[in-house]
């Protein structure tokens, strides 16, 4: 699968996150492929967000996919935290632009506090040591 013909269907906060979409889409029958990760030990695109693409094809399938996710799955909160194809996605949910401004500040919120997180955890192991 190339990056040809390829639409955007989520961007997500790391690796981890868009291999399970990618999974998780594949197991539904649909390709699709992570963008951004890791290359040769450098990151190959934005730092710290992740694309899922599909084919262009296939968005609208991969799109009922995620939207079909049950509220109790994990991958649920997973795709809420991302951000999605905002073109498509706002047209044919009939969202206006406040619901996709708020769920960027959910993320740009849940970003800092992981980062909080982590800077916590570093200064509590160096304590230790």
């Amino acid at each position: 699968m190339t990056k040809q013909g390829l639409k955007r269907l989520v961007t997500l906060p790391s690796e981890i996150h868009a291999s399970a979409i990618v999974n998780l889409l594949e197991d539904n029958g649909v390709k699709a492929m992570a963008v951004g990760g890791f290359t040769s030990g450098f990151k190959a695109e934005a730092p710290g967000f992740v694309d899922v693409m599909v084919l262009q094809s296939d968005w609208v399938a991969a799109s009922g996919v995620l939207t079909g996710l049950d509220a109790a799955d994990p991958l649920a909160g997973v795709v809420a935290g991302g951000i999605a194809d905002q073109t498509e996605a706002m047209a044919s949910a009939g969202v206006d632009g406040s619901v996709a401004s708020e769920r960027r500040q959910n993320l740009i919120s849940a970003i800092i506090a992981g980062l909080m997180l982590l800077c916590l955890l570093t200064l509590l192991i160096g304590l230790l040591l």
